[in-house]
Order: structure tokens, then sequence, then C-alpha cells
């Protein structure tokens, strides 16, 4: 009796599934069908940076490189893409390009180095979002060999005395 009970209830939960006119199993539905793409309108004004119009970056020098990040100075995306073939050709070509603090410290060495500026940089393995203040145009993002690194000059702080020397005495002390 108790082995029929379990065949049935077996039986009962391995039903073959039924052809329904509201979606699920249908052995018989027709293929479907795809609309062909159609393309954006093109601008013939915003071609030239990926469709990013100029407008849209921080300075007039900035533009999207060939991995398609910004940058501002293409002496310094220069400075950056040696740096990595310098560390990555290290140690015999034995470098592991996961050694992602070894990239970041040649990186902000070789810019400091060549600008005589200081510079922050950052590494990673993945891409990453960022928003900086950075000094002058020194700002570039690359990727390479799936390693994703930023420069930029470190921004330059302004003492509170000398911030406001542009606004008349009146405005100074507002807050105080």
């Amino acid at each position: 009796m108790r082995n029929v009970l379990m065949v049935l209830l077996l039986a009962a939960a391995v039903k073959p599934q039924e052809k329904t006119e509201q979606g699920g199993y249908q052995p018989n539905a027709p293929a479907p069908t795809y609309q062909a793409a159609t393309s954006a309108p093109v601008d013939a004004a915003v071609v030239d940076n990926y469709g990013v119009s100029q407008n849209d970056f921080p300075l007039p020098s900035c533009y999207l490189n060939e991995a398609g990040y910004l940058c501002c100075n293409k002496e310094q995306e220069m400075v950056m893409n040696k740096a990595y073939d310098n560390i990555t050709k290290t140690r015999g070509g034995n470098f592991k390009k996961c050694n992602i603090h070894q990239i970041t410290v040649k990186l902000q060495e070789d810019l400091q180095k060549h600008f005589k500026v200081d510079f922050e940089a950052v590494s990673a393995v993945g891409d990453f979002a960022s928003k900086n203040y950075f000094s002058q145009d020194f700002i570039c993002k690359i990727k390479r060999d799936d390693v994703y690194m930023l420069g930029f000059g470190t921004p330059q702080r302004v003492k509170p005395s000398e911030k406001y020397l542009d606004r008349p005495p009146r405005l100074l002390n507002t807050f105080a």
C-alpha cells in the first residue's frame, strides 16, 4: 500500500507540461520574429570623440583615448603607457600583472619625475569610476592588459586667507 501511494505521488508530481494559450511550454508555437536594428541619427559635430561632444569635457584639451577613457594631456598618456611597459618588462619578463601596488607606485613615480609635479595614481584589475579634483590638465585614465590606471595631478590647496582675495572686503567675513 505504501509503495502504491509513493508511485501515485511521484506520477502526480511529474506531469508532462501542457499547452497553454497564455504562455509556458508551447511545442508548436511559431518562431519569434525579429526587427532589424536601426541606427541612431549621427551628428557630424560629435563623431570625433566617440559621440561625446567637446562641451562635456572639463577642459578644452580633453579627449577620449583609444580605450574610451578621458585624458586631458597627451604627454601624460604617453608617460603612463611607458611606465606600464617598463614595469611589465622587469624581472626578466616574469612580472605578475596582478601586482597592482607595484604598477601604481611606478606610475606615480614616473609621472612625478617627468612633470616635476605631485601626482596621485590609482590602479585596478576592474574598471572603476572616479570624480576628481586635479591640477592643471593632468588627468588621464588608460587600460592596458586588463589593468585600469588613473593618474592625476595632486590638487593644490589654497590658503583660506588667499581664497577670496578677489571679493570685496565686506563679503569676506559674512559667516564669522
